[in-house]
């Protein structure tokens, strides 16, 4: 009960900071906003189409610039702007709903910074903090459009080294475990189509950043500790994310707590691992939930159940596939489904690199790339079989493993969510494709090829000369 309260405690504060910094989002003046978006127009840094090939812009426009709209159209007052900000138009229509013309978010975005936009009825966008928006009104006080989108792509890139960095200080153990994630993230992370974007950004780079803490505080990190940082982890993902990276964000906490703590000089086995995993998962979830759960509740209090919880019910109905049949769950199964997603984001895997328009043969060697790592680890499966070390072998993936199955129940319980959007969701997908590689690597070095320093020492002191006396 003391850890549950300790978590909730973290959940409630973390949520009261949200709000403060939601209210105090009417402060921001409004004029630089404008004028920064208006700049970026006419230096060709947005334009009226949904999605982008470019590099310099990012491919999801349309995300953006509902970002955009939020920090632009607000809403007044000050608790309504924080809990329930305008859009200029209502989100897509549910299957079965009248379906109105196609409206792009940036053209509509250009229509309100050129005072030509026309609002029907009272859209809003209640279901998410929308953090990011803030983060971005905030920022071009002082910043170009351009100037923030390279900012964000920096930290992104930057805490990624850093933690390299960090991991190496640590010894060369917990380098190499994680060189499969760090190099993956880095280099086939889809950070140069996704990581300038004002609306995915802020996300991954809370998540890198609990990642640095994690490896340049572990020493001092009790599994209490661990657990908090797990719940305000998941927490900050509500805040600043639109379900857009939360199985990466969960991954990446998983895979770097359990890394450091298989790297010790004397690891758990596989049930005290598992259960740490495990409990970690939870705890993240909790702060993750717990977070949406309580900005529905403060919505609801504003606007009224039924205009909060009905679209939300809606949209989840919709994101699970069981009300979407262009999702094509009434032809079959969920199994089906879950088949038809992890192909859609096999063909998808060229996002993760440098061919934002889509090739399906660099996504054939990406995932080539990816599967060979599983090869790997099942060779090392059927060898600790054999061996009679497969307990230690699952013990030593526990991170990885979690990761995985993490991202496979995200597939099954929204498979219409991952359906249409498997060209950034693949993004999440790339720690599960090249997990098998961190994974084998992990109990490769875990089984004796790279022994602790303490370890190294004490296998060499038996040639040294004991104390008080004299070699002869």
């Amino acid at each position: 009960m003391r850890a549950i309260a300790a978590w909730l405690t973290v959940l409630l504060l973390a949520n009261a900071v949200f709000l403060a910094i939601r209210v105090a989002d009417v402060l921001l003046p409004r004029p630089a906003i404008e004028a920064a978006l208006g700049a970026g127009f006419a230096s060709g840094g947005l334009g009226p189409a949904n999605y982008s090939t470019s590099h310099l812009l990012g491919i999801d426009q349309y995300t953006d610039c509902t970002s955009m709209q939020i920090a632009v159209l607000g809403n007044t007052p000050a608790l309504r702007n924080a809990l329930a900000p305008r859009l200029a138009s209502g989100e897509s229509p549910l299957p079965g709903e009248a379906a109105p013309p196609t409206r792009y978010r940036c053209a509509e975005l250009r229509e309100a910074l050129d005072g030509t936009l026309r609002i029907e009825g009272e859209p809003t966008y209640t279901r998410f903090w929308h953090g990011q928006s803030t983060l971005l009104a905030l920022a071009l006080q002082v910043l170009p459009l351009d100037g923030y989108r390279a900012l964000l792509l920096d930290l992104g890139l930057g805490l990624i080294a850093l933690a390299a960095v960090l991991a190496a200080l640590r010894g060369r153990r917990v380098l190499v475990c994680l060189a499969p994630l760090l190099l993956a993230s880095f280099v086939l992370g889809g950070q140069f189509g996704f990581g300038q974007l004002v609306s995915h950004a802020p996300g991954q780079i809370v998540a890198w950043a609990m990642a640095v803490v994690l490896i340049a505080r572990w020493d001092r990190l009790g599994e209490p500790t661990i657990r908090r940082l797990a719940v305000l982890a998941g927490a900050l993902e509500a805040f600043f994310d639109m379900m857009i990276g939360q199985p990466f964000a969960v991954s990446l906490f998983l895979i770097v707590a359990g890394t450091l703590s298989l790297a010790a000089a004397r690891p758990p086995g596989l049930a005290r691992a598992a259960a740490a995993t495990f409990a970690r998962a939870m705890a993240w979830g909790f702060g993750l939930a717990g977070s949406f759960g309580l900005k529905l509740l403060l919505t609801a209090s504003v606007l009224g159940g039924e205009a909060v919880f009905g679209p939300f019910l809606a949209q989840l109905r919709l994101r699970t596939g069981i009300a979407d049949p262009q999702a094509g769950l009434a032809a079959g199964s969920w199994a089906d489904a879950v088949g038809r997603d992890i192909l859609l984001l096999a063909n998808e895997a060229s996002n993760l690199g440098y061919t934002a328009g889509g090739s399906g043969p660099a996504s054939a060697m990406i995932v080539a790339a990816g599967l060979a790592g599983w090869l790997w680890l099942a060779d090392r499966a059927r060898r600790a079989w054999r061996d009679g070390r497969l307990g230690t072998l699952l013990a030593n993936g526990t991170g990885y493993g979690a990761a995985a199955l993490l991202f496979l129940a995200w597939v099954a319980i929204f498979p219409e969510h991952t359906w249409r959007h498997a060209w950034f969701m693949v993004r999440a997908a790339s720690v599960w494709l090249f997990g098998g590689w961190g994974w084998a690597l992990t109990d490769l070095v875990l089984s004796g090829w790279m022994p602790t320093r303490s370890a190294a020492i004490s296998a060499a002191a038996p040639s040294l000369p004991r104390a008080g006396r004299t070699r002869r």
